[in-house]
């Protein structure tokens, strides 16, 4: 389970005057924090690279997750002010649904055959969105199939196809989403 955001990078076209993040639950404001001198980049010459804007580097306090039910939505909005001219605000929203269940396995995998091919096939809920299913062996140690995309069925879960031709019959699901909570089914 993801309890916050680790870190914040912004790659800034243009120095900012200020950056201002707001998290908003429900149209409340819950955390409000104002950021000023946000410089585009910073150049660290022991590394020899450009670095983005850092949150961890200027910011006080990422916001705290844990406590907040799986399902509740948060607007995060960044707004920055130019440290120039009159360019007017530039405001960016990110949208982040709390998920803290597992993407789950629904009934009894099926396995069809199709012109000397066979498949194996999953259905899946998740509360928001599954973002990989993989097929392994059943030490959990070796991928076998691996897949990103999925069709949706008209109950709006997840459906996952995997050609097991020739890999024989056991096999260990892994199901990972966005959040990363994950389940593991032998």
């Amino acid at each position: 389970m993801l309890d916050d955001i680790s870190e914040i990078y912004l790659s800034l076209m243009r120095n900012a005057k200020t950056l201002t993040f707001t998290y908003t639950i429900d149209g409340e404001v819950v955390q409000r924090e104002t950021i000023g001198n946000a410089s585009k980049t910073v150049y660290r010459s022991a590394l020899g690279q450009t670095i983005p804007w850092i949150y961890s580097w200027y910011g006080r306090n990422l916001f705290d997750f844990s406590g907040l039910p799986s399902g509740t939505k948060v607007l995060l909005t960044i707004q920055g002010a130019l440290d120039y001219g009159n360019g007017g605000d530039h405001v960016l929203e990110i949208p982040i649904t709390v998920d803290t269940n597992a993407p789950e396995l629904l009934g009894n995998p099926q396995e069809t055959q199709d012109n000397g091919k066979y498949y194996l096939t999953v259905e899946v809920a998740d509360e928001v969105d599954l973002a990989i299913a993989r097929l392994m062996n059943t030490t959990g140690t070796r991928i076998l199939r691996e897949a990103s995309s999925f069709e949706t069925n008209a109950e709006g879960n997840c459906v996952v196809t995997f050609d097991i031709t020739g890999l024989g019959t056991e096999f260990r699901l892994s199901l990972g989403d966005y959040a990363p909570t994950r389940a593991h089914i032998s």
